[in-house]
């Protein structure tokens, strides 16, 4: 096995964030945002470019090899009353690598730096193949509900599938 190193993102390696997202889109819901929205990539790297050039986004990667074989991201926002909220997403790693710790390190990483941007408490949305990962970290699934208060506006992806 190849030893994994985990190290903050840079801009070159946001394309393969973005090749990650898609696969997590494939792998959890058979979609492909690719064909489903064309643009969606260039919209994707220009809102994580200009949220990291602010210092309110991280990517990590994980690398084995020279090859990236998995991601994270991690955003840090206002919620109510001044708190502060973190979020993770686009956690993925290559099939040949899972199960062996990376996704944990990759979380770590998020979740400290997010503890050092004095976040309140850390969200994400889960895949069921993510669940006990999460779980194990601490994260408890909460009674949160959503509703869409305009159905006819465009959905981020759809606003850029032109």
């Amino acid at each position: 096995m190849d030893v994994v190193t985990i190290r903050l993102a840079e801009k070159r390696d946001l394309t393969v964030a973005a090749d990650y997202w898609n696969a997590i889109v494939k792998e959890a819901w058979n979609e492909d945002w690719d064909r489903r929205y064309p643009n969606w990539r260039s919209m994707f790297l220009s809102v994580i470019e200009e949220r990291m050039s602010r210092g309110l986004q991280r990517y990590y990667v994980a690398e084995a090899a020279d090859r990236i074989v998995g991601v994270a991201g991690a955003q840090a926002g206002e919620a109510f009353f001044g708190a502060i909220r973190g979020y993770v997403e686009g956690v993925y790693v290559i099939p040949a690598f899972r199960r062996k710790g990376v996704a944990s390190r990759l979380m770590r990483e998020c979740i400290g730096w997010l503890r050092s941007m004095a976040c309140d408490s850390v969200r994400l949305q889960s895949t069921s193949q993510g669940k006990p990962l999460y779980e194990s970290l601490g994260f408890v699934a909460t009674g949160e509900m959503e509703l869409s208060l305009n159905a006819a506006k465009q959905s981020f992806a759809q606003t850029y599938a032109e």
